[in-house]
């Protein structure tokens, strides 16, 4: 994963990344990017969303 951006505000971060790894790549765009989507309370991740890009497919 390389991280290509990221926000935070209060307990919230959004973090824009590129994926790569040895996993199934076919119909996957090149480079596959996705947004994770952190709550944080007490320095601790309580929830994480994270989203495929669909922008440029």
């Amino acid at each position: 994963m390389t991280v290509v951006g990221s926000v935070t505000q209060y307990e919230q971060v959004i973090v824009t990344a590129h994926m790569d790894g040895d996993f199934d790549k076919r119909g996957l765009p090149n480079p596959l990017e996705v947004t994770l989507y952190f709550s944080v309370h007490d320095g601790r991740i309580v929830q994480l969303i994270i989203l495929r890009n669909l922008s440029g497919t």
